[in-house]
């Protein structure tokens, strides 16, 4: 899973150099979206939309320890903030497995749906644990019908599985969804689409 799915909460007006950040790296503009983010930083040093923000321009720059550091700010801030958990601990070492499955098992049963059931898939997919990466993608799909990711991984867990047919349409959902944020390779996922649909 691409850590950056943490979306920005917005609640009430969103700041405009908050909202031209987001909008700049939606586009993939992560220089003009660092400088929005930090423009907002300046004067709310505080402000969870802008460091949630430069945590994801870190990790899509290759800068993981830059973006652990944003989310331990925001987790001291306010530790019953579950989408920042777990986005940290998505980016916790593999020799944490069962500790972060059993953390995010029981952030999904409090207040990070959509996130914690990603996260979790992307730890069964990463063991090969197919089936219940379906389900936990399955279930942040539904938490989440408009994230074109979401609805990527689960074709991919499905294509996993060989249930070839559900894979094709999960291909094709995703490519339908809109295309800002989208992490995947569209025409890869396209091919593949067309690939398990000419099987007989």
């Amino acid at each position: 899973m691409a850590i950056d799915r943490v979306r920005l909460q917005r609640e009430g007006a969103v700041a405009a150099h908050v909202e031209q950040g987001y909008q700049a790296y939606r586009s993939g503009a992560y220089a003009l979206a660092e400088r929005h983010y930090r423009a907002q930083l300046a004067s709310e040093p505080a402000n969870r939309d802008a460091l949630l923000g430069l945590a994801a321009i870190a990790l899509k720059q290759g800068r993981p320890e830059q973006a652990r550091e944003r989310y331990r700010r925001l987790l001291a801030a306010n530790p019953a903030d579950g989408a920042v958990e777990v986005a940290l601990l998505s980016l916790a070492g593999d020799g944490e497995t069962e500790l972060r499955e059993g953390r995010l098992k029981a952030l999904l049963e409090t207040t990070a749906g959509a996130e914690a059931a990603a996260a979790l898939g992307q730890l069964m997919a990463d063991q090969q644990r197919w089936q219940e990466a379906r389900s936990y993608y399955a279930l942040a799909s539904r938490a989440a019908p408009r994230q074109a990711d979401l609805a990527y991984d689960l074709a991919v867990s499905l294509d996993a599985l060989g249930e070839r047919r559900q894979a094709a349409l999960g291909y094709a959902a995703a490519l339908a969804l809109p295309a800002q944020g989208r992490s995947f390779d569209p025409a890869a996922a396209r091919a593949r689409q067309l690939a398990l649909e000419a099987l007989p």
